[in-house]
């Protein structure tokens, strides 16, 4: 019940931390990855109390690290101080209460490790979540989950980042893709979301925005602007329900180029896939339903046989 300080927290079995106090780990590391807080369990800590980091460096990251099977859980909320690095190493990781990243601090994904935010808690993001992790997983299971401040975007380098909720994001993030890495956008359900500018730093290869067949509404702002050094490959997305559109703000959503740079269920667009309604541009396209489309194929036999008959 007291405002607790510490240079490295090691939990050796299964804990709960509980009370009306908090913790802070406060430490400035003296080499890249130093570990500060330490999960030797294969179990799970929880911590019921705030947690807070501040690493005062700009140049190494500290790092919190699960052993093999094990969890950490932050139902008190998770925090870092402005200019902390922290690298989230191994297994899985919970924030379950408030989120606040403070300007310039970066809370990293690394290698085959899952974080989750989800919850009920509020997100505040002055930066970004660094999605490097090969193999990594963000989860967005709750609305506002990634909510940016000041200059904060979303990230999107090696790790997938998946939407639990409706406006998983807040505050419409720019995002910025790196088509040269392995990292996906991926919808988990029939979840809609408002992005701002898309923007493409890859140097070669395609993102991957993975839709799951899906009835999900994806609404970028209009990126016509923006730079593009690689493309989009969109992968199951339901050509009846899934939208993904751009705002046709002053530059018409899209380019003529980019459009080119998108390939939607294994097929290259070109301008005229896209439609224009109602102030957007439309890179995904419905076709007839099913039943529509019998109807289609039976008018359209029903017209041959006549064809024939009156040629006899």
């Amino acid at each position: 019940d007291v405002a607790g300080v510490t240079r490295l927290l090691q939990v050796e079995r299964n804990h709960t931390f509980n009370g009306s106090g908090s913790i802070t780990v406060d430490v400035t590391p003296s080499s890249n990855l130093q570990n500060i807080m330490y999960n030797t369990t294969s179990g799970a800590v929880t911590y019921n109390v705030p947690v807070s980091f501040d690493t005062h460096s700009s140049s190494n990251y500290g790092q919190m690290k699960n052993y093999a099977g094990a969890t950490t859980l932050f139902n008190g909320g998770l925090s870092l101080a402005g200019g902390t690095k922290l690298n989230a190493y191994a297994e899985t990781f919970e924030v379950n209460g408030d989120l606040s990243l403070g300007a310039s601090s970066i809370l990293r994904i690394n290698d085959n490790t899952v974080l989750k935010v989800g919850g009920s808690g509020t997100s505040s993001i002055a930066s970004w979540i660094g999605t490097s992790g090969t193999g990594g997983k963000l989860y967005l299971n709750r609305t506002g989950a990634y909510t940016v401040t000041g200059s904060g975007y979303l990230r999107l380098e090696s790790s997938e980042v998946h939407f639990g909720a409706d406006n998983a994001v807040g505050a419409t993030p720019d995002v910025w893709t790196y088509g040269n890495l392995t990292g996906k956008l991926v919808s988990d359900g029939d979840y809609d979301q408002d992005f701002g500018n898309l923007r493409n730093y890859g140097t070669s290869g395609a993102t991957v925005f993975d839709l799951n067949n899906s009835s999900s509404t994806w609404t970028f702002e209009d990126s016509s602007g923006m730079t593009w050094n690689a493309g989009y490959d969109i992968v199951n997305a339901d050509t009846n329900n899934t939208v993904i559109r751009f705002a046709l703000g002053s530059g018409g959503g899209l380019t003529d180029t980019q459009i080119g740079q998108i390939t939607l269920n294994g097929t290259v667009l070109t301008p005229a896939d896209t439609t224009t309604d109602g102030g957007y541009l439309y890179v995904t396209q419905a076709i007839p339903e099913p039943s529509t489309l019998g109807l289609i194929v039976a008018l359209s036999t029903g017209l041959i046989a006549a064809r024939r008959f009156f040629a006899i």
